[in-house]
């Protein structure tokens, strides 16, 4: 399927289902990104590595909870809320599996940003596999994920950029907003800095609106993405078909 033929199919399978989508979406969100702002804090010079935990013990599984959700309802079966939260059923193989992602995926990234990024979209099929097999461990479903992203990882690009491309802009512009209010502001004898505050709000503004939205657009790039998934696994299945009528005569 083609970049637009499969947002065009989410929009379509999702018709009387946003409302549904984008609260499980802010739950989500609550959950993974201001529970901990609340919490953290009071660890005080250990609030990085609190942070730290909190991502691989609570966030990535509720998210990986949500990805399992959306396949859920892509493919016709009755799903509620609550669901998200179905991935602590599994929790030892859901944290071990996110564990070993987000490891590879900074290994990655300390060799460059693009590599890392390359990396993210390798492995970013491990989710939906581990919930079509719950036998899968998460290093085979990395190993997996590789070898389904392979000519795939261009595809997969564009389509979150087809998706996520407003809250991009926007956070841009929020960059060079702030940029602009440190260029706009002056010097001190002492060589300390003074921001233009106005223009810095603004810059804020901007940053935090685009955040937002860059959240809220997981509605629908959730569904989109578990309809890339399944395109993918039918291509595998017509290939292996091929392969297998080849190997009878």
């Amino acid at each position: 399927m083609r970049i637009s033929e499969i947002l065009r199919t989410t929009r379509k399978n999702m018709q009387g289902k946003w409302g549904f989508a984008i609260s499980v979406t802010i739950i989500v969100v609550l959950i993974t990104m201001s529970v901990p702002n609340l919490i953290t804090p009071a660890f005080g010079t250990m609030e990085f590595w609190a942070n730290i935990l909190w991502m691989i013990l609570v966030s990535a599984p509720i998210a990986m909870g949500a990805m399992w959700l959306f396949l859920d309802l892509h493919d016709g079966d009755e799903v509620e809320v609550n669901h998200v939260f179905s991935v602590f059923r599994d929790y030892g193989r859901v944290v071990g599996a996110v564990f070993f992602k987000q490891l590879l995926i900074l290994g990655w990234m300390l060799l460059f940003i693009i590599p890392g990024i390359i990396a993210m979209m390798r492995y970013s099929q491990m989710e939906f596999l581990m919930r079509d097999d719950p036998t899968l461990s998460g290093q085979d479903a990395i190993r997996k994920s590789k070898e389904m992203m392979q000519g795939n990882k261009a595809r997969f690009f564009g389509l979150y950029i087809m998706i996520f491309w407003p809250a991009i802009l926007g956070i841009a512009i929020g960059a060079l907003l702030m940029m602009d209010a440190f260029a706009s502001g002056h010097h001190t004898v002492a060589g300390m800095i003074y921001v233009d505050q106005i223009r810095a709000s603004r810059a804020q503004i901007v940053s935090l609106l685009s955040t937002a939205l860059l959240h809220l657009l997981n509605a629908y790039a959730n569904p989109a993405f578990a309809l890339f998934y399944r395109d993918l696994k039918s291509r595998e299945e017509e290939q292996s078909d091929e392969v297998w009528d080849m190997g009878s005569y």
